[in-house]
């Protein structure tokens, strides 16, 4: 697994006309030839861990940024951030901007409209993803090309069945989603995320002003919401967009979130919330198992970790 893997990187100071693309093409066929062996012989956990490795490789990234910026005739249009990558220098620099992520946790940008005249003088509306949004894209086409050839012998239906889920996080209906048949990730839509205008700050308005309060609180709540993926945004909603330990405001991007669990061996969302990472620390610290406290306990735990928050006391 390690060679595996080493095969798939870049030097530091390799350049974009220098790599062996013939080489990247048949590491990628090879990764996908051990996958369909593995599964042939039922290997499950092989399987799993081949398709890990093959997903977050990074010659398909390499492939899917030659196809996207070289290849492809809209290669010079650039989406709502204006980023190209025309130069094999720029290329370079994207994919090392790329290498380091996962997909798993990619939030699309929303797409720039534009219009294009067709042949009667009317207009016709195209929208135009960014230049990483399109390398996912192509990304997510190399994954069902391959489950194709992973399960030739199957139909369509059974592999919508096995990797297609309909949405967890409740922010659509539709039920053909990209989900990791073992940890149920799955990968999201740039359809989930709205075009939306970034307003000013109204004249002479400051966070300082008491009767604009609830100005920047809604304001901070849409740039939490922007900036979050579906999930947390609905968590973050039904607690009315405040950690439930401390009491205070989760639309601070400098602290850390997380989730946890109200009770012990539940992921069910009705059993999930939205706290500041400080604040888990604090609660698992003072509380080992929530189950060995009543209820009333655990609130005046919670009262105690808000004390200490504004106090500022570390742990």
């Amino acid at each position: 697994m390690r060679n595996t893997s080493k095969k798939s990187t870049l030097p530091h100071n390799i350049r974009w006309g220098q790599l062996n693309w013939l080489q990247i093409k048949r590491y990628v066929e090879r990764m996908q030839q051990r996958i369909y062996r593995a599964e042939s012989l039922g290997n499950k956990r092989k399987v799993r861990n081949l398709q890990r490795i093959l997903i977050r490789s990074k010659s398909v990234l390499l492939l899917a940024i030659k196809r996207v910026t070289q290849a492809n005739k809209g290669k010079k249009t650039a989406g709502i951030d204006g980023e190209t990558a025309l130069t094999g220098t720029e290329r370079i620099e994207l994919y090392k901007a790329m290498a380091g992520k996962n997909i798993w946790n990619h939030r699309p940008k929303p797409s720039r409209r534009t219009y294009i005249k067709k042949k009667n003088g009317k207009l016709r509306p195209l929208s135009i993803p960014t230049i990483k949004d399109r390398i996912y894209q192509h990304t997510f086409g190399t994954i069902i090309h391959f489950l194709r050839n992973l399960h030739p012998k199957k139909s369509m239906k059974w592999m919508r069945q096995k990797y297609f889920k309909p949405d967890k996080a409740g922010q659509s209906k539709d039920r053909w989603i990209l989900t990791e048949p073992n940890e149920g990730r799955q990968l999201a839509k740039m359809a989930w995320t709205p075009i939306i205008r970034h307003p000013l700050i109204k004249f002479k308005a400051s966070p300082y002003d008491t009767d604009l309060k609830e100005y920047f609180e809604e304001r901070d709540r849409k740039e939490f919401n922007r900036n979050c993926v579906k999930s947390r945004q609905k968590l973050a909603k039904r607690q009315n967009y405040k950690c439930p330990i401390c009491e205070m405001s989760i639309t601070n991007f400098h602290e850390k979130l997380t989730v946890i669990e109200k009770s012990s061996d539940n992921r069910k969302y009705e059993n999930l919330e939205l706290v500041h990472k400080i604040c888990q620390k604090y609660r698992d610290k003072m509380i080992p198992s929530s189950n060995l406290l009543s209820p009333k306990e655990v609130k005046e735990c919670y009262k105690e970790i808000k004390r200490m928050r504004l106090a500022e006391v570390v742990v």
